[in-house]
């Protein structure tokens, strides 16, 4: 049954319509919403067709071409380039570079994501795309967790040399990625967290006979983030190093407890911060917590531990409760007192939200940390 085309339907159905309904559906709504559509919503739909599961998506692609939809350089072979479906992938960029659309760079990563060789080779060696200058299209490999399709974007020149390819492959915990990128020197010679330029090996080996590059400890706490022990013995055994401000918080939130009891048995020393403490808690990893207790981490100063970790909205009530039983030392009187000492002076003077620290080689967002006026709220239901 066709559904009726209204005049306040939203415009972003039609991209929705065009990739999961038959062309005369697709027709029948287009209608409703061709005057108001723009040339960004008629790309957003040319795309979704050229990507849809339907038979009919071929007529469906030269449909919306006559109704002036844009033949842009990549959105629609990069939706045809996803497709979970390698061989339709393939012949669908070939049946739209055959229309005269020019296939680019959002494609190649597209291919790269997928792991699909055959589209990734067209579109390198057949279509010629050039590589860019972003780092965009080896990540892609890397998220999908692709080494051949890496080794493909390294072969035809692509860029890759630069500190977040192998930070994301070890935050995947993808050590035939990580070990391939070493062994070809894609790696930071020196990094300090971004505070000043970088500096890089080009073309440094890391066999015998050859200087081996340093690798950095934000390589290492990448692997930590990701829990993969394999991986953390694989970059120590190389002599890669770790910091000790982060490589338990990193552990810690991966939620790995292996990981954490590793690193305790090598001698990876504790933050005196108490940090894993806070991000176990945010991720309501009493499993963590528990192990970061058992193995003696500290809870920071004055009960560092527990001020952050009730600042988090995501922080369960049952993990403060946790800290307090297990006598983190918090003075709850204190910091009642100076979270309402905050809501009073917020009262008068605004203040920007305030944010937990991460350290950058986690590759997170800042951790916006509550109001103190909620804040307040949580601690009374937490009782005396």
């Amino acid at each position: 049954m066709l559904l009726q085309p209204r005049g306040d339907e939203p415009l972003a159905i039609v991209g929705d319509v065009a990739h999961g309904c038959d062309l005369a559906t697709l027709q029948h709504h287009w209608r409703g919403w061709a005057e108001g559509a723009s040339d960004l919503d008629k790309e957003r739909a040319l795309a979704a067709a050229a990507g849809s599961p339907t038979p009919d998506w071929a007529a469906k692609v030269e449909w919306l071409e006559a109704q002036g939809c844009p033949r842009t350089v990549g959105a629609a072979a990069k939706a045809a380039a996803s497709l979970p479906n390698h061989s339709e992938a393939l012949a669908r960029l070939a049946w739209l570079r055959g229309r005269g659309y020019r296939l680019g760079t959002k494609a190649v990563k597209a291919a790269a994501r997928t792991g699909n060789m055959a589209a990734l080779q067209y579109l390198l060696d057949e279509a010629g795309v050039q590589p860019d200058e972003s780092l965009e299209a080896a990540e892609a490999a890397v998220e999908g967790g692709h080494l051949a399709a890496l080794q493909a974007l390294g072969r035809a020149g692509w860029p890759m040399g630069g500190f977040l390819v192998p930070l994301a492959a070890a935050r995947g915990g993808r050590l035939h990625l990580v070990a391939w990128l070493v062994e070809r020197s894609y790696l930071p010679a020196a990094w300090d967290g971004g505070r000043r330029a970088l500096a890089w090996l080009p073309g440094v080996r890391t066999g015998r006979g050859s200087r081996a590059a340093r690798l950095p400890p934000e390589l290492f706490s990448a692997a930590a983030q990701s829990g993969r022990v394999e991986l953390m013995a694989w970059l120590r055994k190389r002599g890669c190093d770790w910091d000790p401000e982060v490589a338990f918080v990193a552990a810690a939130w991966s939620g790995c407890v292996a990981a954490l009891e590793w690193l305790k048995e090598r001698g990876c020393p504790f933050p005196d911060t108490g940090e894993p403490y806070v991000v176990a808690c945010r991720n309501g990893d009493l499993a963590a917590a528990r192990c970061l207790r058992r193995l003696g981490c500290p809870w920071g100063n004055a009960g560092r531990a527990f001020r952050v970790a009730a600042r988090m909205a995501e922080t369960p009530l049952s993990l403060l409760r946790w800290l307090l039983s297990e006598g983190c030392p918090i003075d709850l009187g204190a910091l009642r007192a100076q979270l309402q000492a905050e809501v009073e002076a917020e009262a008068r003077y605004p203040m920007v939200p305030r944010t937990a620290f991460l350290p950058l080689s986690l590759g997170k967002e800042p951790i916006l940390l509550m109001p103190p006026g909620r804040a307040l709220e949580r601690l009374k239901q937490l009782g005396s």
